[in-house]
């Protein structure tokens, strides 16, 4: 798995460091082996300002692990309403189906 320092710094919520990162010019959209995103993983971790910085920076709003949970899904399955709201502020895709064919309003409502 690799994990870039964007990512890293994503997940923990250390969004001084994240617009460090990207003023560097880090990949917003980078993802490990499992196809998992630094907006990705900061939607799971329902940091709100990381996610809205990746965002800023052109983070793909809709780009599925593999899974093929998008960051919507994510957020939903985590119960991160303010994520949530971000990422719909920011069009994401709200009919976007898992593999599994399992839609982010699902797994909102079964969670």
């Amino acid at each position: 798995m690799q994990r870039t320092p964007l990512y890293v710094a994503s997940q923990m919520g250390h969004t001084e460091v994240v617009t460090k990162l990207i003023a560097a010019n880090a990949d917003v959209n980078q993802a490990t082996d499992e196809g998992t995103t630094p907006l990705c993983i900061a939607s799971q971790d329902g940091h709100t300002e990381v996610v809205t910085k990746l965002l800023a920076a052109n983070a793909s709003v809709d780009q599925a692990n593999n899974n093929g949970a998008t960051p919507l899904y994510i957020a939903c399955k985590e119960g991160h309403t303010e994520v949530v709201t971000t990422l719909l502020a920011s069009d994401a895709s709200v009919g976007r189906a898992k593999n599994d064919g399992a839609t982010p309003l699902y797994i909102a409502c079964k969670e």
